[in-house]
């Protein structure tokens, strides 16, 4: 993604995905801006990681919640304590007890 010729940043696509979450936007826009991203080389932060979480949350969508939380792991990410307890929220209420824990014990570690 170019505007006036200048590539932007993963702190640009930051900032989207949060505009994306406040604004309670389909979850279908915050995918198609992680593969834009893609697209542009730029990788996904933290940033993008926890306004996902939070926007599947809001959607009720535990497998969003629990894929993204997923990707954060896979890429050596750590999400804020407050990301985390959304997580741990959204598995209980979709039935995933253990997994919720287990959440819950890796933010109490860091």
């Amino acid at each position: 993604m170019e505007e006036n010729g200048t590539k932007l940043d993963e702190k640009c696509y930051g900032m989207v995905a949060h505009a994306l979450n406040r604004d309670f936007r389909p979850l279908n826009e915050m995918q198609a801006l992680a593969e834009k991203m893609s697209k542009d080389n730029v990788p996904i932060n933290i940033l993008i990681c926890n306004n996902a979480i939070s926007l599947a949350k809001k959607h009720g969508n535990v497998s969003l919640v629990r894929e993204w939380y997923e990707k954060a792991k896979f890429l050596g990410l750590q999400p804020d304590s407050f990301t985390l307890s959304r997580v741990s929220h959204a598995l209980i209420k979709g039935n995933f007890i253990d997994e919720a824990l287990e959440v819950l014990e890796h933010g109490r570690k860091i």
